[in-house]
């Protein structure tokens, strides 16, 4: 690798792409010379004219090292008359995904072509994505991917990172959706990052959400170990499952007999549920909890454990529960209390009695604050309290009427509302106009000036102090409920620009739109949408041409309604 680094003069960056291509296309399973395995052969090509330089696999994939790193992979040949291919690919995709393939008359050759050409092209998609992210992705990515194995729950995370990346940059061509494109790159993904299930391909999709979900997390994150054995062990079930899925001679797409379809695809439904309960079971374990603690100590944890199971999100709790609800406090159980605890799906299946025990109380509360309201014990405990709001400033309302008027707690509550509109209601409302919690609670998080007083709301200075600690993702709406003379003061506009990503509906007001310091210091944010309320003369200062196309109109609220209709 050294050596690549010297002759091509790569950075480090592409560097780690190049050695994460070449391990990946030592066995990436591409057949060449008439489907024989071959061994995978690498060639530099450098464009001398533009310096760009790809290393290419004898199977056609291609890494692009250039500013924007990427792969891309060049699609297969068809085979005529290859009835295998075709008989991959249900039938009802020519009409859903191709329907000229429906709509004109094509004999059966061209129809397997088409059909063959979508698969095709929609597997390069996926792949070519899962390449380019395999060899630009972070090893921390990795590890979390091997941690949280979700395609759902990466869909509006590292899924839109890689769509905004590679697709929607126009890097890679994408022959489908490209929602469809990251969610088979990430499912690849997902597979690169757990080989030991390799040989098991239909899990991958049992532990992706629900209590399977939460189950692999448990052993990953507490246990410290893969579970390999417990998701393997009935693996047979999900064979009958999808064998009976593939067998199913309805389609989806016949009305007439969608009745006939889903009766048979309940089969294969209930043969999943029947791998995931035996699963749980095999994790769960309760032979062992017998050895340790008793019948009846086994038979509560099971029941609390499958009512988690069967509540309205279907969850996962630990059955080394059993353990705490004995009184142990040894680490191995109070790890399964605070995973329980910070799982949301689960936390209100923990019994009531681990909440009369101050120890538990205390970590629970210190973890998700609002467990204040179910420890009804402790509500009148100074320490408790305390630890509650700082966690979560909203659980003073759980709190004694003693502590909801204790300055410390109030304080506290305040000082802690990064998340929380804490003027918004309860006990803090009453204090919407103290000038100590005010600017605490501005401090932490500027959203808050929208629920405190009048007076406050007119003031420059606690109006600057919010705009000055804004989070950038919450303001919106927040512009709304300063007074109107604060809106048109130059001032506290300049320090919204300053501290604003994106600008506050209708910002400037009129009165400022023309103001060549607020143009400047709006501009010099870099992004020229911020200009978009400013006029005409101020946006040609910065803007280009093709900026000026899209945003150089007048803004709709510089108008009545009467006004901006007729100029539409």
């Amino acid at each position: 690798m050294k050596n690549f680094e010297e002759l091509y003069g790569l950075n480090e960056e592409q560097a780690r792409a190049v050695d994460r291509f070449c391990s990946y296309h030592q066995s990436c399973g591409a057949r060449i010379d008439g489907d024989e395995e071959a061994d995978r052969h690498l060639e530099w090509r450098m464009n001398h004219d533009d310096r760009t330089l790809e290393l290419v696999c004898t199977c056609g994939t291609t890494l692009h090292v250039t500013d924007s790193i990427y792969v891309s992979i060049k699609q297969p040949l068809f085979k005529w008359g290859d009835n295998a291919l075709a008989k991959r690919i249900a039938d009802e995709m020519v009409g859903e995904f191709v329907p000229e393939a429906a709509s004109i008359d094509l004999d059966d050759e061209k129809k397997e072509r088409m059909k063959w050409l979508h698969e095709s092209g929609r597997g390069i998609a996926q792949d070519s994505l899962f390449q380019s992210a395999l060899v630009t992705l972070p090893e921390s990515t990795f590890e979390q991917v091997r941690l949280h194995p979700s395609v759902t729950d990466m869909h509006f995370g590292l899924g839109l990172y890689l769509r905004n990346r590679f697709v929607h940059s126009g890097l890679l061509w994408s022959g489908v959706d490209p929602d469809n494109q990251s969610s088979g790159a990430l499912r690849k993904l997902i597979e690169y990052c757990i080989p030991e299930l390799n040989d098991y391909e239909l899990v991958y999709s049992q532990i992706e959400y629900g209590a399977l979900h939460g189950a692999y997390r448990y052993c990953m994150e507490v246990r410290g170990r893969l579970p390999k054995a417990e998701l393997t062990k009935h693996y047979d079930l999900l064979l009958e499952a999808q064998s009976v899925a593939d067998s199913n001679p309805y389609s989806i797409l016949d009305d007439e007999h969608r009745d006939e379809w889903r009766a048979w695809s309940d089969k294969a439904q209930e043969k999943r549920r029947q791998y995931k309960r035996e699963t749980l079971y095999e994790i769960w374990n309760y032979d062992a909890i017998r050895l340790d603690l008793g019948d009846a100590a086994a038979k509560e944890c099971e029941d609390i454990c499958l009512a988690a199971l069967n509540g309205e999100r279907s969850g996962f709790m630990p059955s080394e529960i059993a353990y705490v609800m004995a009184g142990a406090t040894d680490d191995k159980a109070l790890r399964a209390f605070d995973w329980a605890v910070e799982d949301h799906d689960v936390v209100g299946y923990l019994p009531d009695k681990l909440f009369e025990r101050r120890d538990l109380v205390l970590r629970a509360i210190s973890r998700r604050g609002r467990l204040l309201e179910r420890a009804t014990r402790f509500q009148d405990d100074d320490e408790v309290v305390l630890s509650a709001v700082t966690n979560n400033p909203s659980a003073i309302k759980h709190a004694s009427k003693r502590l909801q008027e204790d300055r410390r707690v109030l304080v506290a509550t305040a000082k802690n509302a990064h998340d929380d509109l804490v003027f918004y209601e309860g006990p803090m409302s009453l204090h919407n106009d103290d000038d100590e919690l005010v600017e605490l609670a501005l401090k932490a998080n500027g959203m808050n000036v929208a629920f405190a007083s009048e007076r406050v709301r007119s003031d420059l200075g606690y109006a600057k102090l919010a705009w000055e600690n804004v989070h950038s993702h919450t303001h919106f709406g927040m512009y709304d409920y300063l007074s109107d003379e604060l809106k048109r003061n130059l001032e506290l506009a300049l320090v919204i620009a300053r501290n604003c990503d994106t600008p506050p509906s209708h910002f400037p007001p009129i009165e400022l739109a023309d103001n060549d310091e607020l143009g400047e210091q709006l501009a010099a944010r870099g992004d020229h949408y911020l200009l978009e309320g400013m006029t005409r003369r101020i946006k040609e200062k910065y803007m280009t041409e093709d900026e000026l196309e899209r945003w150089g109109r007048d803004p709709w609220w510089w108008h009545d309604d009467n006004e901006d209709d007729e100029d539409e």
